[in-house]
């Protein structure tokens, strides 16, 4: 232990002496303008409200020229105030702010197009969508390095942006190449995680892969593991359901499901009340989501046939296997224990 210490000291020594003969500024020398770069993908939900306030400190922290937002969202599902404020942020910020939707395929919909609002310079991607507002004074770049080089010139809140210069090429014409360091910024894992965690597909595949597990735990001789593993699907599931407009009739209707499925595999086979776990099932999946702010929150058609086959499978094929093999091996055992 002694000799480990004595070497750590050695070493921040040697680090103390290098740094000051590099000198003081050794570390700004060669530095580059720097743009600062954010995804905005999903639907804006309160991580992603959190990570574009804190890429906006960031910007003005480390002195970026500027930050662009690369949007691809339908939507929103924090409250008016919220976004309201988040937009207050954009706009009141001394750090240039560029909005760019891409790349070919994204979208700014329904109350995302908001974010378009306070930018000093928006751009697209060629097939991408806007919602209103903010649909006007845009500028085609296919690509975000082609919106940050449309960004060299542009008078904004800090005055006039240099990101670009011009230069020759192979062909002697010429164009504008970027001058200025791109940095992309991005939320913590757990925040990216949870923000995951609450899209709509997942939140609802985490819910009924919960509703199977319990059914799974009731009826085999689980030890305890799908227990486990449905309770860190049902809480993971929670956070998500809370993020969105979720219905409570939804829940209800898929609560319902589960209980018509207990009955039938306890009994075997399938009968009256899995037809009645399979209607609250498709009825539950339909109305499980609502409207967020100023558009509706769809859940995906490919997560929706997957959850529903998924669970009937399970329902139908493989539980009543299960219970009767379990009640075979339950039957066999006083005969074990004579012999």
């Amino acid at each position: 232990m002694a000799t480990r210490r004595v070497l750590q000291i050695a070493l921040a020594l040697v680090a103390a002496f290098a740094a000051t003969l590099a000198g003081p500024d050794a570390g700004a020398q060669g530095q580059r303008d720097h743009i600062n770069v954010l995804g905005v993908n999903g639907l804006v939900d309160s991580v992603v409200v959190d990570s574009v306030s804190d890429a906006v400190a960031r910007a003005e922290r480390d002195g970026a020229i500027a930050l662009v937002l690369q949007v691809d969202s339908t939507g929103a599902v924090v409250s008016r105030r919220t976004l309201d404020a988040l937009i207050d942020r954009l706009d009141s910020t001394e750090v240039p702010v560029g909005v760019w939707i891409g790349p070919a395929g994204a979208s700014a919909d329904h109350a995302a197009a908001e974010l378009l609002r306070p930018a000093d310079l928006r751009g697209r991607a060629p097939g991408t969508s806007i919602g209103e507002p903010a649909t006007d004074s845009i500028v085609d770049a296919p690509t975000l390095g082609d919106f940050i080089v449309s960004l060299d010139g542009v008078d904004t809140r800090a005055g006039r942006l240099s990101t670009a210069e011009v230069e020759v090429n192979e062909d002697g014409q010429p164009r504008r190449r970027p001058t200025v360091e791109v940095r992309f910024v991005e939320a913590p894992l757990m925040a990216r995680l949870l923000h995951i965690v609450a899209s709509p597909a997942v939140s609802y595949l985490l819910l009924l892969a919960g509703i199977g597990l319990i059914l799974l735990e009731l009826f085999s001789l689980g030890g305890g593991l799908a227990a486990g593993t449905a309770s860190v699907c049902l809480l993971l599931s929670a956070y998500g359901l809370a993020e969105l407009p979720t219905r409570p009739l939804g829940l209800a209707l898929l609560a319902v499901a589960g209980l018509g499925f207990a009955v039938d595999i306890q009994a075997g086979t399938a009968r009256f009340w899995t037809a009645v776990g399979a209607v609250g099932l498709l009825a539950g999946t339909r109305t499980l989501f609502g409207s967020g702010l100023e558009g509706p929150v769809g859940l995906p058609w490919a997560a929706g046939v997957a959850g529903i086959l998924g669970l009937l499978l399970l329902v139908v094929r493989a539980m009543p296997s299960i219970v009767r093999s379990r009640t075979t091996a339950g039957g066999l055992n006083p005969t074990l224990v004579e012999a």
